[in-house]
């Protein structure tokens, strides 16, 4: 009685277990966890096939080895409440077939597709008869990818016989989904792994299909059924040798050993220790099969008549007949079939943690990847793309106003205010020994100059003409210096811009080069309003000398005389006026007196001989300064006020004005906010991967 109940727990929990497996398949779970499965792999006529529709019950295509040509993925279901209710075992019985499209065998590299793609293939099928069929045209479909899968499903059978394949081998694969069979397994039928080709040009398929079965078998919760015939030795079959790199410990690798009746009479003694596990051992075994001969797969022998055959082959055989008692439970089909059942649940119960884990970490790792994404776009246009526009704009003024912590063009500016500061500040008039530049002049120059200039004024008074044409040749460059100034400023704002841009609209492909060109417009526009007034007020500042800062302006002046008269020997290197002798006598002269001089002071007291050379230079120098520092102020304030302001103020209503934002129909605002297709796809897949694994961890909570 204990053991009833055992058995029929047993039976509920695999059932259980096996449905929410192929359930998570049905989802396409498979694109992203690991899931438990039984691959059938060998070399090609091993009898991996016939092994499979043993256990499937189903039959598949053998027509020019069609049947090895392309992945088949057969998930079975027992149906067990409908099973039980039914009198004919058979009669819920169901088939469908899709195609599950992993790669793209149109590109000559074969690559795998972004997002895998199942696609249904003709109606359901309700009767056994009808599945050899649609199993090979399903084939056919995935093995000719440049025609529409509709043909291979309505072509008569004479069009389809004289079409040539446009390929030899796919990893695409063929899936068919039965209802009411007698088990609940997933089954994997690969390619036969072959060892030569016909034609030399076709050697490269040995490879391919070896590499489509080391992707399967490499996989740490895929079952390795190893289908070894029993015509030629174990060790010279190719599947063994992979499964060995696959699962060294052969953990999860179980071999079956078929064409048992081409071993002779006392051939069997390698076959038999192989059974034990005394060679090439295994830690899940062998089991040995023997199904129909090609002869009697022509009679169109049933499955049932198949098993009867094949016990009745274990037990009357001279070769294995000896062995019955002791490998009982290894010898036919149905010990197969039961053996797998038992592993797969063993290993799904053992890996459903680990399933859960990973599709939780998917999950969230999904949830960051959206929220990283923006928003889809509703479809009031009008105001997303108004609310858009005003999200980047804020963002400029900031950053050109300087506002809400933006400094970051402040900062560059900082750098360009000093570089204009200390390029007007080198055009300022110096008197030199040598001339170097346009700006240095020597005394002899200057006393030209002022000779040039004299009229009927004495000597040494100091004239207005000189100084004139000295401060005009120092400010000749002011206007293009300027206009340098506000270049820059143009540059960086517009940079700075254009940055922003790619922020906010990067997914708006046609919106993001409209705003770039309008951005682009705009500034332009302004800095050419800018240019004409800094223009306007170089000029001014050039034109005519004038200063009402009368104060600063002879502060300077006597702190330049003073430099001369402290140093004349830098001026003239020939001056011998000052002899230490004198100046010590002088200077105890005057402090007898009462006077109380340092030696440095004595300077101050000399007559000057080149006074009206040096009061030239330092009046052209004293109004340069003056002039500098109020031409400087005036232009930075006239770029940041005309310039930079009134972009700020201006840029938001004329990109609306320019996207004709407020007046513009549906089909216009909608193709500004067409999002980039590489966007759109990563959101939709990444929403149809979280759709697809809730729906798998809804499947995955109903199983304790």
């Amino acid at each position: 009685m204990t053991s009833n109940l055992e058995d029929t727990e047993y039976k509920f929990r695999s059932h259980q277990l096996i449905s929410v497996v192929n359930k998570m398949r049905d989802e396409g779970a498979q694109f992203d966890v690991d899931i438990p499965t039984i691959v059938f792999c060998g070399n090609q006529s091993a009898g991996k096939s016939s092994l499979i529709e043993a256990i499937s019950s189903i039959t598949v295509p053998r027509s020019e080895g069609t049947c090895t040509r392309c992945p088949m993925e057969v998930r079975l279901t027992d149906d067990g409440e409908n099973q039980e209710k039914s009198h004919e075992p058979d009669s819920k019985w169901r088939a469908k077939i899709t195609l599950r499209l992993e790669f793209d065998d149109s590109s000559p590299t074969s690559t795998r597709r972004p997002k895998p793609e199942e696609v249904e293939f003709g109606d359901v099928l309700q009767d056994k008869s009808l599945v050899q069929d649609a199993l090979r045209r399903a084939q056919k479909a995935v093995l000719n990818p440049s025609r529409e899968i509709d043909h291979y499903i309505k072509a008569d059978e004479d069009e389809l016989e004289k079409e040539q394949d446009e390929l030899q081998f796919t990893r695409n694969v063929v899936c068919i989904h039965i209802t009411g069979a007698k088990v609940n397994l997933t089954l994997i039928d690969l390619p036969g792994i072959i060892r030569s080709t016909e034609k030399d040009q076709d050697k490269h398929f040995i490879a391919r299909v070896i590499n489509i079965v080391k992707e399967y078998i490499t996989k740490k919760n895929s079952i390795i059924i190893a289908t070894v015939s029993c015509k030629d030795e174990i060790q010279n079959q190719e599947i063994f040798n992979l499964a060995k790199e696959a699962d060294p410990e052969g953990e999860r690798t179980i071999g079956v050993l078929t064409k048992p009746d081409t071993v002779g009479e006392h051939e069997e003694k390698d076959w038999v220790n192989i059974m034990r596990g005394e060679k090439f051992s295994l830690a899940l075994g062998y089991y040995m099969v023997k199904n129909p001969s090609t002869k009697r797969l022509k009679d169109d022998i049933t499955f049932e008549e198949a098993r009867e055959e094949e016990r009745e082959f274990f037990k009357s055989s001279q070769v294995w007949g000896q062995y019955i008692n002791k490998f009982e439970d290894r010898f036919g089909v149905d010990h197969v079939r039961s053996a797998l059942s038992r592993k797969l649940v063993e290993m799904i119960e053992s890996t459903l943690p680990e399933m859960r884990n990973t599709i939780d970490t998917t999950l969230s790792n999904i949830k960051a990847q959206l929220k990283e994404l923006p928003e889809q776009v509703s479809n009031d246009y009008r105001l997303e793309l108004t609310q858009l526009i005003r999200s980047y704009t804020a963002n400029v003024q900031d950053l050109v106003l300087v506002t809400n912590g933006k400094v970051k063009i402040h900062q560059k500016l900082k750098e360009c205010y000093k570089r204009f500061v200390k390029q007007l500040k080198d055009t300022r008039p110096c008197l030199v020994v040598e001339k170097k530049s346009d700006n240095n002049y020597t005394l002899d120059e200057v006393r030209g100059e002022i000779e040039s200039q004299r009229g009927r004024d004495l000597t040494g008074f100091v004239q207005y003409g000189p100084v004139r044409v000295i401060i005009n040749k120092s400010q000749k460059d002011w206007g293009e210096i300027a206009l340098g100034v506000l270049s820059e400023h143009h540059k960086l704002l517009q940079e700075a811009a254009l940055e922003e841009i790619d922020k906010h609209f990067l997914r708006f492909k046609q919106l993001r080069e409209r705003v770039r060109y309008y951005i682009e417009q705009h500034a332009n526009e302004m800095s050419n309003s800018s240019s004409t007034l800094v223009d306007t007020l170089a000029n001014a500042e050039v034109s005519v000398p004038i200063t009402e800062n009368e104060h600063y302006y002879q502060a300077i002046v006597e702190k330049e005389m003073s430099k001369y008269k402290k140093e004349p020997s830098s001026i003239d290197p020939n001056n011998n006026n000052y002899k230490n002798e004198q100046e010590d006598q002088a200077l105890r002269s005057l402090n007898s007196l009462g006077y109380n001089i340092k030696k440095e002071d004595l300077a101050r007291l000399l007559k000057d001989p080149d006074e009206e050379v040096h009061r030239v230079i330092a009046s052209a120098r004293a109004y340069h300064k003056v002039s500098r520092k109020s031409f400087t102020d005036a232009i930075l304030k006239t770029i940041n006020y005309v310039f930079y302001r009134k972009f700020a103020e201006s840029v938001n209503d004329f990109i609306i004005k320019e996207l004709n934002i407020l007046n513009g129909d549906d089909d216009h605002l909608a193709k500004l906010l067409s999002e980039d297709k590489s966007v759109v796809y990563k959101r939709k897949t990444l929403r149809e991967q979280e759709a697809r694994l809730r729906k798998v961890n809804q499947e995955m909570m109903k199983v304790v």
